[in-house]
């Protein structure tokens, strides 16, 4: 009869191994082992001697309830257990695997996984005493979503109109549109968003506004100017004008312009008119280190 020689090689995936006795078979060349055992792991057999070690099963640190050799056609093998923690569905349990992966514990602990279920860490992680595992609940959905379409807004300039004001001659509407998406869910929370096809149910409406650019001037006066930081934008402060003013500044020396409101109260030095807010100051074409310039300021009634 032919010789057989088998070796089994457990990669740490035991949870719980049975030896079942697979019968004797005949042999005139003496000294050879006869594959008599079958080892079954996770559903598959492998075939081994009875004389086969622990050592040899990879199972050197496992608890045999009974001698390797078979009795009555039966041997368990237990591997030792650790205490985890499974952290899923939104509970979290405390159990004892014997498993070597991450990726056992699941099903070891009673636990099922759908198609896209994974495991943080990963399943092929060793398992460790103490340590947490978390099963991630992972779904996927193909499904159709409305979403709102902005309306862009076109303003025109009015010269008859105040500066500062405006007026809404058309109103613009939200338009729809319709989309198939397929969407990726972690614990039921959405991790992904696909857009497989769109199409526009109702366009948007544009909105029309009317600006007004007339400036009347009321009181108006002209000295030095200089900078400060105390908020970021197109501000100044002033003693002449109360907080909320706008106010026209126009460089003397180059006659460029803008418009600044009244947010803080200075300067206090004699001969200075306004505080420029740095971004309003360096607008009038002049850089910080220049520190002054000649302005006019003129206050704009509304």
């Amino acid at each position: 009869m032919k010789e057989y020689i088998f070796r089994v090689i457990l990669l740490g995936t035991l949870v719980c191994a049975t030896l079942v006795v697979s019968g004797v078979a005949s042999s005139k060349e003496p000294g050879i082992r006869q594959p008599i055992v079958t080892l079954q792991v996770a559903g598959i057999s492998y075939v081994v001697d009875a004389k086969t070690s622990m050592q040899e099963l990879g199972l050197s640190d496992a608890e045999p309830q009974s001698e390797i050799k078979p009795t009555n056609g039966l041997v368990i093998v237990s591997l030792p257990k650790r205490n985890v923690s499974i952290v899923h569905d939104g509970t979290k349990e405390s159990v004892a695997l014997s498993g070597e992966l991450v990726g056992q514990a699941p099903n070891e602990a009673g636990l099922a996984l759908g198609p896209l279920d994974r495991t943080v860490p990963s399943a092929d992680t060793p398992l460790t005493a103490d340590m947490t595992i978390e099963i991630v609940r992972v779904s996927q959905e193909e499904r159709t979503e409305q979403t709102p379409i902005p309306f862009q807004v076109t303003a025109h300039n009015n010269p008859d109109m105040l500066w500062g004001t405006k007026k809404i001659v058309q109103k613009g509407a939200k338009g729809v549109r319709e989309e198939r998406v397929l969407v990726l869910a972690e614990n039921g929370e959405t991790v992904e968003r696909t857009v497989l096809s769109s199409q526009t149910i109702t366009p948007p409406k544009e909105q029309i506004e009317e600006v007004g650019t007339k400036i009347i001037v009321g009181k108006t006066v002209e000295g030095i100017g200089s900078w400060y930081s105390f908020r970021k934008g197109m501000f100044a402060a002033s003693t002449i004008f109360p907080r909320g003013t706008f106010l026209r500044v126009t460089n003397l020396e180059n006659g460029k312009r803008v418009l600044v409101q009244v947010n803080d109260y200075g300067p206090t030095t004699p001969g200075r008119v306004i505080d420029l807010e740095a971004a309003a100051f360096m607008a009038l074409g002049k850089p910080l280190w220049q520190g002054l310039m000649r302005v006019r300021v003129e206050e704009i009634l509304q």
